[in-house]
C-alpha cells in the first residue's frame, strides 16, 4: 500500500520548477537595471572629468594672468592718492579707495588679530590721525615715534572710535 500525502517529495520537485523561471525572470530584471544604472553613472562621471578638466585649464589660465603681491603692491603705490582726513572722516572717499599717507606711528595696539597702528599727519591746518591695519605687508620694522608712509586701502570706520582706517599693504620707513 502507498500512501500519498499531501507533501510529498514529488510535488516539492513541481515547485521548484515552477518557481526556478520566477527566480530566473527576476535575477535578470536586477541585472537590467544594474546595468542601466552603472552606464549613466559612467556617463555622469565622465562629464564630471570633462567639467573638472575644464576648469583646471580655467585655472591654469587665470594663475598665469594673475599678477603677483609685488606687482598689485606697485600698481598700489602708483594709484594711490593722498588721504584727506576730513574727506575719509565724513564719508567723502568710499571704502575701498587707494590711499597712502606719510605720518608718524603714534600709538602701537598689541590687542588685535592684525598688526596695527595709529598714525598722526599734518593735513592742512590740522592733523589727521588713521587707524592703520597691517594687512599680507613687508616685514618693515617700525616704532612709536617713526615717520612712515604706509600705502592701503581705505576700511569701514573703526566700530569703537569712528577712527578711518586704513587696510595696508605696504609699509616704507
Amino acid at each position: 500500500m502507498i500512501l500519498v500525502s499531501k507533501y510529498s517529495k514529488r510535488d516539492d520537485g513541481m515547485k521548484t520548477k515552477k518557481l526556478l523561471p520566477l527566480f530566473v525572470l527576476a535575477g535578470l530584471l536586477v541585472s537590467v537595471v544594474g546595468c542601466g544604472s552603472a552606464e549613466s553613472e559612467e556617463s555622469s562621471d565622465s562629464s564630471d572629468y570633462s567639467s573638472e578638466n575644464d576648469t583646471t585649464n580655467v585655472d591654469e589660465e587665470s594663475n598665469e594672468d594673475e599678477e603677483t603681491p609685488e606687482e598689485l603692491n606697485e600698481e598700489l603705490m602708483n594709484e594711490a592718492v593722498e588721504a584727506d582726513f576730513v574727506a575719509i572722516n565724513s564719508g567723502e572717499t568710499e571704502v575701498g579707495t587707494k590711499v597712502f599717507v606719510e605720518g608718524e606711528v603714534s600709538a602701537l595696539v598689541d590687542d588685535s588679530v592684525f598688526e596695527q597702528f595709529t598714525i598722526s599727519s599734518e593735513e592742512g591746518d590740522g592733523v589727521g590721525m588713521y587707524e592703520v591695519q597691517l594687512v599680507n605687508t613687508t616685514e618693515a620694522a617700525y616704532a612709536e615715534g617713526d615717520i612712515v608712509t604706509v600705502y592701503g586701502t581705505v576700511g569701514d570706520p573703526d566700530e569703537s572710535t569712528g577712527m578711518p582706517i586704513i587696510n595696508a599693504t605696504v609699509i616704507i620707513k
